[in-house]
């Protein structure tokens, strides 16, 4: 009896069992950068001014116009007119207020932070 053995083209034929090789090769140590971890309010602000300001300062001085919303779009129109009846007419239709101490405190975070993500000014018409 004969044995047939399947026919490999040259480009299919296994290739013998390698051993992976056990020698390691040495990854060179990168430094790492140096972690800044005291900053002061002065250079958060500085940073904060130049990378958020710097283009509107610049625009401005040489008088390129900056595209206006009307005031109806402004977050922090709405933020203030829902704060003034909050705190006039809330009381008189039921709705706790918070003393006034916290109540200007958590305003003036809101408005911090919508200061800082408004990038055009309001227009009235």
């Amino acid at each position: 009896m004969q044995t047939i053995h399947p026919i490999e083209p040259e480009g299919l034929k296994q290739s013998p069992i390698r051993k992976p090789s056990t020698t390691v090769t040495p990854v060179p140590e990168i430094p790492a950068p140096p972690i800044v971890t005291k900053v002061g309010w002065p250079t958060l602000i500085l940073e904060w001014i130049r990378t958020n300001m710097s283009n509107d300062i610049l625009n401005y001085f040489k008088g390129d116009t900056m595209d206006t919303k009307l005031w109806y779009a402004s977050k922090t129109f709405w933020t203030n007119i829902i704060t003034l009846l909050w705190t006039f007419i809330g009381p008189l239709i039921g709705i706790p207020t918070l003393d006034p101490e916290t109540m200007l405190g958590i305003l003036a975070v809101i408005n911090v932070i919508l200061r800082i993500v408004t990038k055009q000014p309001v227009a009235l018409k």
